[in-house]
């Protein structure tokens, strides 16, 4: 699925209008008959509605949306235009239809008054909007969130604005609904952290947007489905042997962290690798023969690795490197080797890999990255780059960083973000909050060292490596909850 930016959104309202020869007001109808069928299905008719609708096309949205419910609901609409008067031109045309209505219409009031109990429709500025909201339109905002009453957004929030907005979040005044309705697709919006507590739940509804006007429409926005995954998923020859399916090397563990040694390694062999070889210090050596018979052993360093000039295999396929490996001085040597000796062939750099990445880039000898998929998390990814205030700003400088070290970068979080080389992002659909535990990150280390190892792209082995992470993490929530759900469930249901 696309997901757009507002600017593109707004062309593909246009061409739709142009090819389908209709008005803007017919396609307004058409969205603002979304939310009142919504709200018809989901609010009981005795409820009191009161809308609160700017000067904009949002606001004009909330016009026929008032009169739409007010043929079954007692609804009150609050119009502000400021002190101009101003309206967009559909929103004007809409003001003047509700003349011989039922709505009790009010413009630009003194005194508004939410009922104890009624439904708020927030029509002010959805994504109309790029900068702070003030004056006497900040305190509606401030009335809205103090009311003790639901709150239905239109298309977005009123306050959280564009995608630029999204950056400086703290400084602004956003409406705090309990649901969203959005219109066609899903608004970048709703994969920041920082807005969930303004989207509330969200619902998509479809407007009928020109299919392609969206076809044609570029984006570098993308959000995958398992409609997306399953054509790409190989199916396996009955005549296929282990060497067909890959060989790996995960170089991982040190003293007290051969647990993440152990599920990266189970996770890799649930993946479908064909032949694993774990690298690992030798304190680690019965933890792992016993733990995961089915990896080969190799060991070097007593309790964290060492270089040898041994450790070169022109056999393997795909490597990674990082799963509690430990932060000693000796091992960023360890990891610049590696990354060095393996630099062309694919690899998952995660968890103190990444770390130790940060030191050796900070030296100025920082190593070639293509072929590399990189999965941080946004701790991992502020310290090999910069601090970061939020996700967008994060997210900004995760695909700057993937564009220029010809890398994938895997943002991980809620609805991970891949970041590809070409400059697309591709957010996930699949996880849970359940899987923020201990070890769920080498897990997804392992699933994607199995992938690479098995001929896949570095692309498709992220974004498939991904959803089947979440996928595996959705099913083992069913089974066991979010509070008691831990990595090893995870990779039972892979």
């Amino acid at each position: 699925m696309k997901i757009f930016e507002q600017n593109d959104i707004r062309d593909i309202d246009a061409e739709t209008i142009r090819r389908e020869g209709i008005t803007s007001d017919a396609l307004m109808e058409r969205a603002a008959k979304t939310v009142s069928d919504w709200v018809l299905q989901n609010v009981d008719s005795e409820r009191k509605i009161v809308i609160v609708a700017g000067p904009g096309n949002n606001g004009g949205d909330g016009l026929v949306v008032a009169r739409h419910l007010s043929l079954c609901f007692d609804v009150t609409l609050y119009s502000f235009t400021g002190t101009n008067g101003k309206r967009s031109a559909d929103n004007a045309l809409n003001a003047d239809r509700l003349k011989n209505s039922r709505v009790h219409y009010l413009e630009n009031p003194h005194d508004i008054e939410f009922p104890q109990g009624c439904l708020i429709i927030d029509a002010l500025f959805g994504t109309g909007l790029s900068r702070p909201v003030e004056g006497e339109l900040a305190n509606v905002i401030h009335q809205i969130n103090n009311s003790g009453c639901e709150v239905l957004s239109i298309d977005l929030p009123s306050g959280l604005g564009n995608e630029d907005s999204l950056k400086h979040l703290d400084h602004y005044i956003i409406v705090k609904a309990t649901h969203t309705i959005a219109f066609q697709m899903p608004k970048i919006a709703f994969f920041m952290p920082e807005a969930e507590q303004f989207v509330g739940n969200v619902t998509i509804t479809d407007i009928g947007l020109n299919g392609e006007a969206i076809a044609e429409k570029t984006t570098r926005f993308f959000f995958t489905e398992k409609g997306d995954i399953t054509p790409k998923i190989r199916l396996r020859s009955r005549f296929a042997h282990k060497g067909d399916m890959g060989r790996a090397m995960i170089f991982a563990g040190s003293y007290g962290m051969m647990g993440a040694a152990q599920l990266s390694a189970k996770a890799c062999l649930r993946s479908g690798v064909g032949l694993l070889t774990m690298t690992i210090p030798q304190c680690g050596y019965e933890i792992m023969q016993i733990g995961v018979p089915e990896a080969m052993v190799v060991t070097n360093g007593k309790t964290s690795l060492e270089w040898t000039d041994k450790m070169a295999d022109t056999r393997l396929k795909a490597i990674a490197i990082g799963p509690g490996i430990g932060r000693d001085e000796q091992t960023t040597s360890f990891v610049s080797h590696i990354l060095y000796i393996y630099n062309s062939i694919p690899k998952v750099i995660d968890a103190d890999g990444l770390w130790h990445l940060s030191k050796i880039r900070r030296s100025g000898e920082m190593p070639s990255l293509e072929n590399a998929v990189l999965t941080p998390h946004d701790a991992e990814f502020d310290n090999l780059t910069t601090p970061h205030l939020t996700r967008k700003e994060r997210l900004d400088d995760a695909s700057l960083f993937a564009t220029t070290n010809k890398c994938i970068v895997v943002l991980k979080g809620a609805n991970t973000a891949i970041c590809l080389p070409d400059g697309t992002i591709h957010f996930n659909s699949t996880g849970n909050p359940g899987m923020a535990t201990a070890g769920s990150g080498d897990v997804l280390t392992g699933i994607i060292t199995a992938l690479l190892a098995q001929g896949y792209s570095t692309t498709d082995a992220a974004i498939i490596g991904v959803f089947n992470h979440g996928a595996a993490g959705d099913r083992a929530r069913d089974v066991h909850g979010e509070q008691a759900l831990i990595a090893s469930d995870i990779i039972a249901e892979l």
